[in-house]
This record gives structure tokens, C-alpha cells and sequence, in this order.
């Protein structure tokens, strides 16, 4: 079995894996580790740890800490590549592209059908296009659901939205309805243009695929039809660990 970890602003997600197969999966947010911290005392060791991160230099390296004060492991850290077999890396410097981007990408181009949009909805919200060839054309970043209501929170005097989203379909009659209402069709906004935008660069239909902590709620918001896969980017691992040293 192999851990793999993924990193991201807000939340670890974890899940061991037999090849390419997710065996067990998890999650806890960075604030609240206990659910990390119970699963490497009552889990045998994997025989490899493999991370993708776009957290901070302190939050990976306490995971390090964690794993190898329980385990005795080492981690082997992931990163994008020029290419995953026909799937290419469209940045001008691949290795610049978040880890958990191209872990998305590579896990919806062995699973789903291109050409396709993956959008990840978690502290950002990232859109990665790839058309039928593999080419990864590009994609575009805005920050997410409670980041925007946080900018709101710290940069105006009289919007003040504490709360998790609680997004619905109606007209905002209060300024946190109103709050809510706007970052929810801001996002909505986004994802479908992205895809019309693909749609009409390809002059062909183009599938949806969301993942992330927010994807659900994403999902609530678009009129298109979308495949939900939360579990995206440790899929992703899997397919980038299986075939590493090909």
C-alpha cells in the first residue's frame, strides 16, 4: 500500500492506495488534525509516502514531522511534469503549475472523457482546460467561496459575513443574502464561461468535471451538467505514483 497526501491552503486529504486503486480515504482541515493524527496511529505503515502540496513551508513540514515521528517514513514530494503521457503541460515553465492542478488533470484525462474543464473549487478556485489531444490549453484562478467572503469581512466597513456560504437561487433581501447570492454567480459565472469558452475555441461539446471541498456547493450553483469526483486529485497520485520511472 502507498499513503498519499495531498496538501492544500486549508485542508490535508489523505488515502492509501493499492496501485491505482483509492483504498481509504480522509480529510480534516489544517486547524483541526485529530482525524490525520488517529489514522497514523492505527494504520500500519505504508511501504511509500508520496505528497502533493501547494501549503506553506511550516504546514508540510509538519506532516513530515507527524509521519515520521509515527511511521519512521520519508515522503517523496510530487510536482507537475511537461507531460503524462499525451496529456502536456500547457505552462510556459511546467513545473510552475500547482501540483494538485496537474494531479486533477492527469486523474480526469485517465478517467473521463476529452476534451474537459476541471474546475477545483477549494480555497481558490482553479480552471484547467485540455482538449481531445491532451493539450492542456491553459486555465485561469479566482479566489474561492470563503476567501471572497473573507476579502469582504477585511477590506469594507459595513459587509461583515461570517458564516459557511449558504447559497440558494433567489434574490438577496439582506446584505448577507446579497453577499452570498454575488459570490455564488460570481463562481457559477467562471465555470460556465470557462466551458462555453472551450466549447467555442474546440466547435464541439466539452465535459465538466468538479472537484475540491467546495465542489458540491459549485455544482448547486451551474446550470450545466457536471461529474462531481472530490477525490480527484489523490486520484490523480495514484496514476502519477504508478507510473513514475516510465
Amino acid at each position: 500500500m502507498r499513503l498519499l497526501i495531498d496538501t492544500g491552503n486549508s485542508r490535508l486529504k489523505w488515502a492509501l492506495a493499492d496501485a491505482t486503486r483509492l483504498v481509504s480515504v480522509g480529510s480534516n482541515r489544517h486547524d483541526t488534525p485529530e482525524p490525520w493524527l488517529e489514522f497514523l496511529a492505527t494504520t500500519d505503515p505504508a511501504e511509500a509516502v508520496y505528497l502533493a502540496s501547494v501549503a506553506s513551508d511550516a504546514v508540510n513540514r509538519k506532516v513530515r514531522e507527524q509521519l515520521f515521528s509515527s511511521w519512521g517514513a520519508e515522503v517523496v514530494e510530487l510536482g507537475a511534469a511537461s507531460r503524462f503521457g499525451a496529456l502536456c503541460n500547457g505552462y510556459k515553465d511546467p513545473q510552475q503549475l500547482g501540483v494538485d492542478r496537474w494531479s486533477a488533470m492527469v486523474g480526469a484525462w485517465c478517467q473521463y472523457t476529452a476534451p474537459f474543464c476541471v474546475i477545483d473549487c477549494g480555497s481558490a478556485v482553479t480552471v484547467d482546460a485540455v482538449d481531445a489531444t491532451g493539450q492542456h490549453l491553459g486555465g485561469c484562478i479566482i479566489p474561492g467561496y470563503n476567501m471572497q467572503l473573507q476579502s469582504l469581512n477585511q477590506c469594507t466597513a459595513g459587509v461583515k459575513v461570517m458564516a459557511e456560504p449558504a447559497i440558494s437561487d433567489t434574490w438577496g433581501r439582506s446584505t448577507r443574502e446579497c453577499v452570498e447570492r454575488g459570490v455564488g454567480d460570481a463562481i457559477a459565472g467562471l465555470v460556465e464561461r470557462s466551458v462555453i469558452r472551450l466549447q467555442e475555441q474546440l466547435q464541439r461539446d466539452v465535459q465538466l468535471i468538479i472537484t475540491g471541498g467546495d465542489s458540491r456547493l459549485c455544482e448547486s450553483q451551474t446550470a450545466l451538467q457536471a461529474v462531481v469526483d472530490e477525490q480527484l486529485v489523490l486520484q490523480g497520485m495514484a496514476y502519477m505514483v504508478d507510473r513514475r520511472g516510465e
